[in-house]
């Protein structure tokens, strides 16, 4: 009797299954998994290695928001160097202490407000942050290789765990809160 040959397993074991899901699907209907990639594969590395030769040389400004607009009154400009070389690829202007207790202030304020809309509008609104960091993926990880130097496999596995977290935590705000939730207290149940 010859070996068997591990598509002949393959076979057997898959003999019922009528379609195979592909990766982006593994959730279901219930969301869609973050694209990702098999480095060791010519073809995905040579994808992402293209398209993070459009961010190589991109220099950032970086400064606290508020409110969409920069808060840095007197810039303090503090280098970003990227490890590997102690190029600089950038400066950021670090809040003063009054900027940032503004910042907390008005957080604070949003807080009641956000809290007032309607779970299906917060889902979509953390769906849709979850699909620009696909968007601008190849961005994000130009800038995880060049500030924080990390390597192409691990800058790919952090953009993509974060849009999965955007999607997943989108869906469970659906599932849990679209309607109120018994919670069994001590004494009584609370809602």
């Amino acid at each position: 009797m010859g070996a068997v040959l591990p598509i002949r397993i393959a076979e057997t074991k898959l003999a019922g299954v009528k379609r195979l899901v592909s990766p982006l699907e593994i959730f279901g209907s219930n969301r869609k998994s973050a694209q990702g990639y098999d480095i060791g594969i010519k073809k995905d590395y040579d994808d992402i290695v293209s398209n993070l030769n459009k961010y190589s040389n991109q220099y950032h400004k970086i400064s606290s928001l508020i409110k969409g607009n920069p808060t840095v009154k007197t810039p303090k400009d503090f280098k970003i160097l990227k490890p590997s070389s102690l190029e600089k690829i950038g400066v950021f202007d670090k809040a003063s202490i009054d900027e940032i207790k503004k910042a907390l202030a008005l957080s604070h304020q949003a807080f009641h407000s956000w809290s007032s809309v309607p779970v299906e509008k917060r889902a979509k609104v953390i769906e849709k942050f979850g699909d620009l960091l696909h968007e601008n993926r190849y961005f994000f990880y130009s800038l995880l290789i060049r500030e924080a130097g990390k390597n192409i496999k691990d800058s790919t596995a952090e953009v993509r765990e974060e849009i999965d977290f955007a999607r997943y935590y989108a869906q469970r705000a659906r599932e849990l809160l679209s309607k109120p939730l018994q919670m069994p207290g001590l004494y009584r149940r609370n809602q």
